[in-house]
């Protein structure tokens, strides 16, 4: 299948597309809360939120968002991005379009100005996304934030996947194979 991609700010989008966006994302996981009505986006703005769309003629067939957010170390003020809510349409899974997906996402992330991408997914994930070329970090603990309930991978039981970007990111691969990484996020959110 050939699909189109397009890669564009979540606040840039319209109605039409929020709501095709929202869409795929409940039918994708139709157990979980309801993703937020089109008026309310379904990230958080603060996190300048980026989509990877792929569509065929009007419809979405696969979608990500990269989110970003500047965070520090006890060495290092790095600019970080995740991935959050990678998903493909049912119909369309096992077919090769979830690792062009990730591909379509790499090559955004590879633009921008991050230092590296972060995020969490389920074990049984963990395959999928490193044959597209994250690793598996499994000392290092993702935080939501420091306050009394905020998430983490730990407690979560998420396996957690990085993939450096820029030159200090390559050269410090070794500080992100264990301890903590704190992505100071407003209680409830984690990617």
């Amino acid at each position: 299948m050939s699909l189109h991609w397009h890669t564009l700010a979540y606040a840039d989008t319209d109605p039409q597309q929020r709501q095709r966006i929202h869409q795929l994302l409940d039918l994708v996981w139709p157990a979980e809360p309801a993703i937020p009505s089109v008026e309310q986006p379904a990230h958080d703005l603060s996190l300048a939120p980026r989509c990877i769309l792929g569509c065929q003629d009007e419809n979405y067939i696969a979608y990500a968002a990269i989110l970003s957010k500047p965070v520090h170390d006890q060495q290092h003020r790095w600019l970080a991005s995740g991935l959050s809510c990678v998903c493909v349409h049912p119909a369309h899974r096992q077919s090769g379009i979830g690792q062009q997906l990730l591909q379509q996402a790499w090559q955004s992330l590879r633009r921008s100005s991050a230092d590296f991408c972060v995020f969490t997914c389920d074990p049984p994930l963990k395959r999928f996304y490193e044959q597209a070329g994250w690793q598996a970090m499994p000392g290092l603990i993702l935080r939501g934030g420091r306050q009394t309930g905020a998430l983490d991978s730990l407690s979560s039981g998420k396996t957690v996947l990085l993939r450096p970007i820029s030159d200090k990111a390559h050269q410090s691969m070794a500080r992100f194979a264990s301890g903590e990484l704190d992505l100071d996020l407003p209680l409830g959110q984690f990617w």
